[in-house]
């Protein structure tokens, strides 16, 4: 991935929550909560810290058919498996559009840290006239790591006890088809890997502002929403 660097030439602010960056007489509205910073290894980088994740995005932008399967998500799930690791996992695999109508894709992929915490990452794709704008986030777990997954799984055993019980409300959001915690999101019959579990679900990202997870999916809708 080449990112595109010297980005300061080409971005001016619109908001104290928005960026504009101009790339061969295209627009695009990026998040400008990220401060732009210089990395000497990496080069131009896009920086969030908070008590619960470090956020990194990069930008670069492809040539069509560098771009990853835009139309079809079948075959854009299974590009995605083929690059995972034994520590990696799928959490979503998207083909959507953005507000204004330009083809858009996206994957988040979790890792496992070593010795301990989650990494999220996320691949964000827009398809313009002459290029595709490509987005590639990292969202690293910070301070106290597993707090969603555990308040999330103490819920679930809950779920799991209770369910039986006509009338019960549970305090769990979830399908009462979820019968297990961590399962492939695609594919059932995945039983070995990095699984995505229920903590990972996105109603669960308002409850957990923080988590790099939440950050990722803020950083999805905002371009969605915005280009």
């Amino acid at each position: 991935m080449k990112i595109i660097n010297n980005l300061k030439n080409y971005i001016s602010n619109i908001s104290s929550g928005k960026m504009r960056i101009k790339l061969d007489d295209e627009i695009i509205i990026a998040d400008g909560s990220y401060k732009h910073e210089i990395d000497n290894k990496i080069g131009d980088i896009f920086l969030k810290q908070n008590a619960n994740a470090t956020s990194i995005l990069m930008y670069s932008k492809l040539k069509y058919g560098e771009q990853v399967p835009m139309k079809d998500n079948v075959e854009f799930i299974q590009g995605c498996r083929r690059f995972l690791n034994n520590n990696q996992g799928l959490v979503e695999v998207i083909n959507t559009k953005t507000k204004s109508g330009k083809t858009c894709a996206y994957s988040i992929v979790k890792e496992k840290l070593d010795p301990f915490g989650m990494m999220y990452i996320l691949t964000l794709q827009i398809a313009y006239d002459c290029f595709v704008f490509n987005v590639h986030g990292e969202f690293r777990e910070e301070g106290m790591t597993g707090g969603r997954d555990a308040v999330i799984y103490t819920l679930f055993k809950e779920f799991k006890e209770e369910k039986s019980e006509k009338g019960k409300k549970h305090k769990l959001n979830i399908d009462e088809k979820e019968s297990e915690w961590a399962r492939d999101p695609y594919d059932n019959n995945i039983k070995e890997g990095l699984l995505m579990n229920i903590s990972e679900l996105p109603q669960f990202d308002k409850s957990f502002p923080e988590h790099p997870l939440s950050e990722a999916r803020k950083v999805i809708k905002f371009f969605i929403k915005n280009n």
